[in-house]
């Protein structure tokens, strides 16, 4: 089964709304993230149909993206540092 990715590259506090997807489980049609009061990085997305899980992916670019958790709800907290580097992050329905 093929996986529909969201991709974005976030500072603190942005909302990034997703590109509609034909792929198989589709892709959540909202993502966001914030830094919590901790000072983690947050994710969030709408779910997506008949997803028993979501893949999350981190990385300094596009090109080197690596799995970073697999969560069964719509939220990941992210507990590596927040830096002022662009982050970008994936997440696929699974």
């Amino acid at each position: 089964m093929r996986r529909a990715v969201v991709l974005l590259a976030i500072l603190a506090m942005t909302l990034i709304p997703s590109v509609a997807s034909a792929d198989d489980l589709g892709k959540p049609a909202l993502v966001y993230a914030f830094t919590n009061s901790r000072g983690d990085t947050v994710l969030g997305w709408t779910p997506v149909a008949f997803a028993s899980s979501y893949l999350i992916y981190r990385g300094v670019d596009e090109e080197h993206m690596r799995l970073v958790g697999e969560v069964r709800g719509v939220f990941f907290d992210d507990l590596a540092p927040v830096t002022d580097d662009i982050i970008y992050y994936g997440v696929a329905a699974n």
